[in-house]
């Protein structure tokens, strides 16, 4: 019983987070999509991939592309080659 307690508080959390977003998707004509990737990129400056993205928050990969684009022709974010 423990567990599905557990995904309870998730589940609301998630909802109440996506709600929080709202207002500031609207405000700044953004996807809740791209403004959890901003928030999750400025917060985590350990993971600088779109595929740390993928991984960590569990975004599709073609949303993340997709996404990743548009923030970079609105000027949010900048993309660098990776030195290997």
């Amino acid at each position: 019983m423990k567990s599905l307690f557990n995904i309870g508080i998730l589940y609301k959390s998630m909802r109440l987070y996506n709600e929080m977003m709202k207002p500031l998707a609207k405000k700044y004509d953004c996807s809740s999509t791209m403004i959890d990737m901003l928030l999750f990129l400025g917060n985590n400056p350990e993971y600088k991939f779109a595929k740390d993205i993928v991984e960590v928050r569990g975004i599709k990969a073609n949303l993340v592309s997709m996404n990743l684009e548009k923030l970079v022709d609105r000027g949010f974010v900048r993309v660098f080659a990776s030195r290997k």
